[in-house]
């Protein structure tokens, strides 16, 4: 006596995709309480104490004028140009239009 063949079985139904919601209300609630966290620390740190008014030091600035005359700007050289566009050939890190007026060149140590 032969047997029938059994039917192939049914595919497992796929696991439904997660909504990324929970995960992204998770995320701006913590970024909300980072913030309040870090607003009132940098109010604790920067809020002057009640009982420091006695000590407190008010400086004053007050502008004083000049009435010396104003720098007179010399034409450079042919060698001050050469040597200023030898600098900008060798660097890379530019701001701006290169071919503005006025070329400002910092020489800085990171010591």
């Amino acid at each position: 006596m032969e047997l029938a063949p059994s039917p192939p079985p049914e595919p497992k139904p796929c696991a439904p995709a997660r909504s990324r919601w929970p995960l992204i209300a998770f995320a701006v609630i913590g970024l909300f309480m980072l913030g309040v966290v870090v607003i009132y620390a940098a109010n604790r740190w920067l809020t002057v104490p009640s009982n420091a008014a006695s000590t407190a030091v008010v400086i004053v600035l007050t502008p004083t004028f000049s009435t010396a005359a104003p720098p007179t700007l010399e034409p450079i050289t042919s060698k001050q140009r050469a040597a200023m566009d030898g600098v900008i050939a060798r660097t890379r890190h530019f701001r701006g239009n290169v071919n503005a007026p006025v070329t400002l060149i910092e020489f800085g140590d990171f010591q």
